[in-house]
């Protein structure tokens, strides 16, 4: 067989950025960078697709990045390469669909409203905009989209499709580390006159501030953010719709300080009830340094958790892989060989 070398594409132009991270691919190489396990899996056959996604977009045709069937790939860069698919650009898998009325209430930072409410996770018992004392998007139930689906391609033979499923499974649980896709409850955002839909688009507007600012530092290597994402341990999970809830709870507990971190850091500009588009300016911003640093260790505990739990939910999927397509690892001179 030819063997295809795939890198993990550019990171997706900000204006089009639908997830609650910009840098899926670097967050998914940094937090699995000594998970030596996935070095022992045989390279990957690239094989056309044969299946179908539940609740996926019609117009979506999971096409490849460069990969062609005949040649192979190895899973790391599949994870790596694929982990941002359910962004999908413009037009990705879990867009362009009519899923539930909680779109109409729900802003989508790109993309439309059904990528947002598949997207997103706030249980009933926590306080957000627009909306309260309901539970608010789908994210669970997608992350168990795609881990049956990685399972029953794995089953059948065909771990590539395996290991792309599990790195769409990958995106959610990413996702939900992040404090603005699991919480909105902060007096922060609210303009003048209490209006819920204006707070949830100045939310919508520190979102995109932060996660473009966060991958700035780390492709600046500044404020030690790549750090966490090394060498941390694996969160434990036994479902993946229970890791997402998990994450998405940890998260909101760290809401507040982050929400207050972003207001304080940028300035107002972003406490306006229109969508706004960050400045390179913005992008750049390192004054004034005491609140630079804060957010800085705020950016550092979502990236944390991110990788706790990027490990963990590969972690979840690792005995379907085990028996039928995992080779003996080979211990590594600096690394932890079997690394969850």
């Amino acid at each position: 067989m030819r063997t295809a070398c795939v890198s993990a594409l550019a990171l997706a132009a900000f204006a089009a950025a639908a997830g609650a991270w910009e840098g899926h691919a670097e967050l998914t190489r940094e937090s699995l960078r000594d998970v030596d396990w996935l070095d022992a899996v045989a390279a990957l056959p690239v094989t056309t697709r044969s299946d179908r996604i539940e609740l996926t977009n019609p117009g979506y045709a999971f096409a490849s990045r460069g990969e062609l069937p005949g040649q192979t790939v190895s899973a790391r860069a599949v994870l790596e390469t694929y982990v941002d698919e359910p962004d999908g650009g413009a037009n990705g898998p879990d867009d362009s669909m009519l899923l539930s009325w909680q779109q109409t209430y729900l802003v989508p930072l790109g993309g439309s409203s059904s990528r947002r409410l598949l997207q997103t996770f706030h249980p009933a018992k926590s306080v957000h905009f627009p909306l309260s004392a309901i539970t608010l998007g789908k994210a669970p139930e997608r992350a168990g989209v795609y881990f049956r689906a990685a399972r029953m391609a794995f089953d059948r033979g065909d771990p590539y499709w395996g290991f792309r499923y599990a790195a769409c499974l990958l995106h959610y649980i990413q996702d939900a580390a992040e404090p603005f896709q699991s919480s909105e409850s902060s007096t922060v955002f609210m303009l003048p006159g209490d209006n819920a839909p204006a707070t949830a688009v100045v939310l919508a507007n520190y979102h995109r501030v932060f996660q473009g600012w966060v991958e700035r530092r780390l492709v600046d290597s500044a404020y030690g953010l790549v750090q966490p994402l090394r060498g941390t341990q694996a969160d434990d999970y036994r479902h993946p719709d229970e890791a997402v809830e998990t994450v998405a709870g940890q998260s909101r507990e760290h809401g507040l300080s982050l929400f207050e971190a972003c207001v304080r850091f940028f300035d107002r500009r972003f406490r306006r009830a229109e969508l706004l588009s960050p400045r390179d300016t913005d992008l750049a911003q390192l004054e004034p340094e005491p609140a630079a640093q804060k957010l800085a260790r705020e950016a550092r505990e979502a990236l944390r958790r991110s990788a706790r739990a990027t490990r963990g939910m590969l972690a979840l999927i690792r005995p379907i892989i085990r028996e039928r397509f995992l080779e003996p690892a080979a211990p590594r001179t600096n690394g932890r060989p079997g690394a969850p």
